[in-house]
């Protein structure tokens, strides 16, 4: 049929009323007589032949929508477009996520199928569409879910025990079932339900790539089977496993890692696995990029001797390490791997300083490294860590290769006995000739800051040229640069405390409080005389400082301030404004 002239569109639409209008009329003529019959029996066939009419009409109509529907933009879109938008629609709205209690709402995506035939026809032959398993929308959407996706890989994530996912022996038995196709996995909470479906892992899993396991930390640990995944996994490349235990560490179906998080938080391991097989697991996984192990390392008695042990798990893509434990334990595993120098390390240790010392981590840390240089920027700092209820010490080390913003190393005390010694050891470790930056932000008692803790500290230092003292220790530190240190009693061996620091920054909170203000105004008056005692010395010595930050004061004013002025560059951090 040629299209109608815009000029004749009134013409040709009058004429279609007319014939509909024609047609319709002499249907109904049937009727006329009717209503003006008395018969009941007769009103009531002529209802049901009126109904048979309209429902006749209806499929007309419905016939007619169709086949003008289909000559609409989106009704010519090709059935692989048309699945590709779906799919999109479904990574946005995943069905069984909704939390309301509507149950359109809860279907998500799945709603498209309900629009018309086409689009239901499009959406059930593409299986990957039905790829995520919707286990709260009931046992029967699971079954047909799995029908849909035929041998399309599937991703299952459950949350035990949530309302609006009762993880059931049916599940259990059909993922099990599904083993073969199964591309994601990630189980979270535990009850019975969940203890079996891990229990049900036998079965090889060569679609498999990421699996995440997390134990309820109120319930029983989670124990992984003996003849986990039938240790065939071979596109397995993440695994997170927390509250889990019996882990196969030599069975070679890990090996292909390039993620492995494993995670006993609050728990204990009754039977922890030999460090022998940790080692040798972990050395198997040559393409490793992620490692975190927290509170699930073997346990040790001793530090094998240095400078390395004799088995080492050689680990050469690795990117971040993150260990959780005691010290001991920590530095051991650092000892039994070889990393690349540039890898970011993070270890917690919140266990008292009598498993092992302070050094052993340390020196592990040395050791582990093996080459890259040395530390250029340290850093010192107190931290409350979620959890705990006392400050813990942080510790945070950047090396030469390290160009990004996040630490080479970063080290977490949380146990606040020998606070003091703890500090002598991280920079008996790190403070070289080499290091450039250094902050410290740890509070101690005043009693002990003294001039003598800071050449201690960084005696080694002779390029530094920044350093923050940010605590209450801005006094002992300008007593310790108006000062000499010596190597024998000679004066002619005297040399300048850090003869390359150019920068210096210094808290003033500690002089901002009216407690103890006797204390606060002698110490005070200690600090500015020592800064200016040691402002004229480094100047008489060739090597002046260049910069002074200020920190956290409102009492800013000071005479003996507007003095430094004369001499040096003074600045004022941005947390406390220009004066």
């Amino acid at each position: 049929m040629a299209p109608i002239p815009v000029s004749d569109r009134k013409s040709y639409d009058d004429h279609i009323a007319n014939f509909w209008e024609g047609i319709v009329s002499s249907r109904l003529a049937h009727y006329d007589s009717i209503a003006r019959s008395t018969s009941s029996s007769l009103i009531v066939n002529t209802l049901q032949d009126m109904d048979s009419e309209h429902l006749a009409m209806q499929h007309a109509m419905r016939a007619f929508l169709s086949r003008r529907n289909a000559l609409t933009p989106v009704c010519r879109l090709p059935p692989e477009l048309l699945a590709r938008i779906f799919k999109f629609h479904a990574d946005d709205e995943r069905a069984g996520w909704s939390r309301g209690m509507n149950s359109s709402e809860i279907l998500g995506w799945i709603r498209v199928t309900h629009v018309c035939w086409r689009w239901r026809h499009v959406a059930i032959e593409h299986s990957n569409l039905w790829q995520d398993i919707a286990i709260p929308l009931g046992d029967d959407w699971v079954e047909e879910m799995l029908a849909r996706a035929r041998e399309a890989p599937i991703s299952v994530l459950t949350f035990a025990g949530d309302l609006l996912s009762p993880l059931n022996a049916r599940h259990v038995e059909l993922i099990g079932a599904h083993l073969f196709h199964l591309q994601r996995l990630g189980l979270h909470g535990s009850d019975l339900a969940a203890h079996d479906l891990v229990q049900a892992l036998v079965q090889p899993a060569p679609m498999l790539e990421q699996l995440g396991v997390q134990g309820n930390r109120r319930s029983p640990l989670v124990a992984l089977p003996a003849n986990f995944l039938g240790g065939v996994a071979p596109r397995l490349r993440h695994v997170s496993l927390e509250n889990t235990i019996h882990i196969p560490w030599a069975t070679g179906v890990l090996n292909g890692l390039t993620s492995l998080t494993i995670d006993l938080s609050g728990k204990k391991d009754p039977h922890p696995p030999p460090l022998d097989s940790v080692v040798s697991g972990l050395g198997a996984m040559r393409n490793l990029q992620h490692l975190t192990l927290r509170y699930c390392l073997p346990r040790n008695t001793r530090l094998p001797s240095l400078p390395f042990p004799h088995s080492t798990a050689a680990l050469p893509h690795l990117a971040t390490l993150a260990l959780s434990g005691r010290r001991l334990d920590c530095a051991v595993m650092l000892l039994h791997l070889e990393t690349p120098s540039t890898v970011k390390t993070t270890v917690v240790s919140d266990y008292p300083s009598y498993d092992g010392g302070f050094p052993s981590i340390f020196d592990a840390l040395s050791a582990h490294r093996r080459g890259g240089g040395a530390v250029h920027t340290l850093k010192i700092i107190s931290k409350l860590l979620p959890g705990y209820s006392i400050e813990s010490v942080q510790v945070l080390a950047w090396y030469p290769d390290h160009t990004t913003r996040q630490p080479s190393h970063s080290l977490t005390f949380t146990s606040s006995d020998r606070r003091l010694d703890l500090l002598r050891d991280i920079c008996r470790a790190f403070v070289t000739a080499s290091l450039k930056t250094f902050v410290l932000d740890v509070v101690l008692e005043h009693e002990l800051w003294d001039a003598q803790v800071w050449r201690e500290m960084l005696g080694r230092a002779t390029g530094l040229q920044d350093v923050s003292a940010l605590s209450n220790s801005a006094t002992s530190l300008v007593q310790a640069l108006n000062t000499e240190q010596t190597g024998s009693q000679s004066s002619a061996d005297a040399k300048l405390f850090l003869p390359a620091l150019t920068s210096l920054s210094v808290s003033l909170y500690t002089f901002g409080f009216s407690a103890w203000q006797i204390s606060v105004n002698l110490r005070e008056g200690q600090f500015s005389t020592g800064l200016s005692l040691a402002l004229a010395a480094r100047v008489a010595a060739g090597s002046p400082l260049k910069v002074i930050t200020f920190h956290g004061s409102k009492r800013a004013a000071h005479t003996w301030i507007e003095e430094l002025e004369q001499v040096v560059t003074v600045r004022w951090a941005p947390d406390t404004g220009q004066r």
